[in-house]
């Protein structure tokens, strides 16, 4: 019985401390960068060559795509995530903490950017 009483306790306590964002969305969000050519791009000094799909922490504010080719900037704006606000009306501030200290209650504005030089 006190073994039942222990799991019962432990399986309550992550309910309750787990953010819904955190689960749906995720610390990390997925961003596809399309292009009809390659081009090198960077962000916060991390190298890529489009097309090519990049995975970005959230929670870490917004981030400028740099496009080398053509001195372009693409603004990556961060928001709050939609589940987070789902969490906060049903999960109030248990789960709202954990969404906000995994950074899981950010969203990046973008997650298809199409990259072209004129």
């Amino acid at each position: 019985m006190t073994k039942q009483i222990i799991l019962i306790s432990i399986v309550g306590f992550n309910i309750l401390t787990t953010g819904c964002a955190t689960i749906s969305s995720g610390k990390t969000q997925t961003i596809k960068l399309n292009s009809s050519k390659e081009y090198k791009v960077s962000i916060d000094g991390q190298n890529y060559t489009s097309p090519t799909t990049i995975t970005l922490q959230r929670g870490e504010g917004d981030k400028i795509l740099r496009v080398k080719e053509c001195n372009k900037t693409i603004p990556l704006k961060e928001q709050l995530n939609s589940s987070f606000l789902g969490n906060i009306l049903s999960g109030g501030p248990f789960g709202s903490t954990t969404d906000s200290s995994t950074g899981a209650m950010w969203e990046y504005d973008q997650e298809n950017i199409q990259i072209e030089c004129n």
